[in-house]
């Protein structure tokens, strides 16, 4: 199950979600809100296919930005799907 509200001062540390800013335009953009989509399942690509469907469907807007935040229960899966993965090697062991 997915939760949406707008982002306030709530601390979601290490639960499962991602956020989007929402853009207007008016000679130029500018962010209107920061939305907050959180969820039970730790799959993110389902989450963002999630929140894209939201968008499409229901604010029908192209207009908006996602992320995932750095203590979000998600971060890992998005840093490895961008950076990879990688050891770092000191002398002759990895760390």
């Amino acid at each position: 199950m997915m939760h949406v509200f707008e982002k306030t001062g709530a601390d979601l540390a290490g639960t499962a979600y991602c956020l989007a800013t929402v853009y207007g335009e008016k000679g130029g953009y500018f962010a209107q809100k920061v939305l907050v989509f959180q969820t039970d399942e730790p799959d993110l690509d389902a989450l963002k296919k999630a929140v894209d469907q939201f968008f499409e469907v229901e604010l029908k807007t192209d207009l908006y930005v996602k992320e995932v935040p750095k203590d979000s229960a998600l971060f890992e899966q998005e840093a490895a799907r961008l950076y990879g993965t990688a050891s770092v090697f000191c002398g002759s062991r990895a760390e």
